[in-house]
């Protein structure tokens, strides 16, 4: 079995999600592996008995970093990838942020997919919490540009320009699906 592999890239609200929904409704939602640094920070957080918040989880990752070393995640993620190609039809690392990252979704042989999206649009697609985690509802935008300053996301930008694709989403999210659905088919990346 072929698997495409997807490596996403972009800020929190760009539109991952919707990206790797529509991968789910093309491929079938079991037919699909989503990857991402923050379950796996999360799944530690939980194992540790910290609260599992971002704001921990980048705690967190700052502190395994000076332990382990800049690409531990990477490392973990590429480790995943590898042993379930040809296991799933799709996998998708969702939140590809940093160097190592984006080299190991290339060493993995994998297509890097940048979405980005206004500011002011990503914080109100956060602000309401349809797609983003129930805590976000209500994000003033004071805490949403101390967020974005974190250390943990000064890379997407430098790495989206590098990406094999790229996707502006700033409408609503039902024309955003149809041109991901129009890209899958035109890469042919669509299920036959």
């Amino acid at each position: 079995m072929k698997t495409l592999t997807f490596g996403l890239v972009g800020e929190k609200g760009s539109g991952k999600t919707t990206f790797t929904e529509v991968l789910k409704e093309e491929f079938g939602e079991k037919n699909v592996l989503v990857l991402s640094s923050g379950d796996i920070l999360r799944a530690l957080l939980k194992k540790m008995g910290r609260q599992e918040t971002d704001e921990n989880a980048q705690d967190l990752y700052l502190e395994l970093r000076k332990k382990r070393g800049e690409a531990f995640l990477a490392e973990e993620i590429g480790k995943q990838i590898e042993r379930n190609i040809g296991t799933y039809p799709c996998i998708v690392w969702d939140g590809v942020r940093k160097p190592w990252d984006f080299r190991t979704i290339r060493i993995c042989g994998g297509i890097s997919i940048c979405i980005t999206a206004d500011e002011r649009k990503r914080w109100l697609r956060r602000r309401r919490g349809k797609r983003g985690k129930a805590g976000e509802r209500g994000l003033t935008w004071e805490q949403f540009r101390k967020e974005e300053e974190k250390e943990t996301e000064q890379d997407i930008k430098r790495i989206g320009k590098n990406c094999d694709f790229c996707f502006k989403n700033n409408d609503r999210t039902r024309d955003f699906k149809k041109l991901i659905k129009k890209f899958l088919k035109e890469e042919n990346f669509a299920q036959e």
